[in-house]
């Protein structure tokens, strides 16, 4: 840790009171003051057979008061899920680490990160759900594997990507996907949803992979920059 800027490594415990820890639940790790943390107690960890008692004293001997301090997450091998919103704001992370592992992710899981400008995908995970990286304003590209099936609503919405690449393994896309994405110049998706690209005011190039033959509701409203269109 750094003694001036009091932010270092946050690195999660493969076991904890010797159990093998596999899943990261809703809230966990949702960035907060520690005098909060009474009212969210239940919500703290729902790690597979920890006893949220046991989390909570964990964390509390070391004086835990939140996540804003932390330049970067790792997560351990051992994790499969990522609950519901479990590293929302944590607004100091540049870089959080996810092991091959993971297989699923929660909705909001990392919005609000607003410093992370680095994240690796497994190929095991088949969705990103709805605002996974909503407002994650310094992640420039995030590469999305082909094993995702499904793009929630407003996964990408305001971030900061400048280029994106949808597979075509993506059969399902929700609305506003990319709404806000002003620095977003380029992208490739299998087919258009309604608001994909709203206020996108720096798309230049668009490529559609598969045939289409509408184009849905403000999918391009106030892209003023649009010139090709394949």
């Amino acid at each position: 840790q750094d003694k001036k800027t009091k932010v270092g490594v946050l690195r999660i415990p493969s076991k904890l009171d010797g159990y093998k820890v596999t899943s990261i639940g809703k809230l966990a790790f949702k960035a907060a003051k520690f005098s909060d943390y009474h009212k969210y107690g239940k919500y703290f960890a729902d790690w597979d057979v920890v006893e949220y008692d046991s989390l909570w004293d964990y964390w509390a001997k070391r004086k835990y008061d939140g996540l804003l301090r932390f330049k970067k997450i790792i997560v351990p091998k051992t994790v499969k899920t990522i609950g519901k919103q479990a590293f929302k704001n944590c607004c100091k992370a540049k870089e959080i680490v996810l092991p091959d592992s993971i297989e699923t992710i929660g909705e909001g899981a990392f919005s609000g990160c607003c410093a992370l400008k680095s994240i690796n995908l497994s190929d095991k995970i088949s969705a990103i759900e709805k605002s996974t990286f909503a407002y994650c304003r310094s992640l420039y590209s995030v590469k999305i594997p082909s094993s995702v099936t499904k793009i929630g609503e407003k996964a990408f919405n305001n971030s900061a990507i400048k280029s994106i690449v949808v597979p075509d393994s993506v059969k399902d896309i929700g609305e506003k996907v990319f709404k806000n994405c002003e620095l977003l110049t380029s992208a490739i998706v299998p087919y258009l949803t309604d608001y994909m690209f709203y206020y996108c005011v720096k798309l230049k190039k668009i490529n559609v992979t598969t045939d289409i033959t509408t184009i849905n509701r403000c999918a391009f409203y106030d892209c003023h920059s649009l010139n090709t269109f394949d």
